[in-house]
């Protein structure tokens, strides 16, 4: 049985999608078939052709996890607008500033958590005592041991 043909499509403006799909945004595409083939495609057309002739963009390699912690590192002191800016551009992909924040918090918080301790989890250690009883006894102390005085409302 044979496939049936596209009238709308010649083989060679099939061939033409097949060999540009990779090279070219959806927009480019269709604005450069216009061009060479002087039609007036919609992006939508275009895109139903490929869909229709199985003409597909082949996935991305996936970004390895210590290249995505490596980068979310190197730029952590981004706005998540420009954040999401430099990733794409990166990344060669097209996420949008909600995904770049989860990606962000997967990898970073990880390591902030791995390096910061906060005193309220740590035990107690005895060796403070000498520093602490140091620190009463100076002025500095007194200072901090002083209540603060109260106001009367006027």
């Amino acid at each position: 049985m044979k496939k049936p043909t596209n009238s709308k499509y010649s083989d060679d403006q099939v061939e033409f999608l097949s060999l540009n799909v990779n090279k070219y945004s959806l927009t480019e595409l269709t604005k450069l078939f216009n061009s060479t083939f002087r039609t007036y495609k919609s992006d939508l057309a275009i895109k139903n052709t490929l869909y229709r002739n199985n003409i597909k963009r082949p996935k991305p390699a996936g970004i390895s996890e210590d290249t995505l912690k490596a980068f979310f590192l190197a730029n952590t002191n981004c706005t998540a607008d420009e954040l999401t800016r430099r990733y794409n551009k990166e990344f060669a992909s097209n996420l949008c500033t909600a995904s770049i924040r989860i990606k962000r918090r997967k990898y970073v918080e990880k390591v902030v958590e791995e390096e910061e301790r906060t005193l309220a989890f740590t035990k107690y250690d005895e060796s403070l005592n000498p520093h602490i009883k140091e620190l009463i006894s100076s002025n500095w102390g007194l200072l901090l041991s002083k209540q603060p005085a109260k106001k009367n409302a006027a």
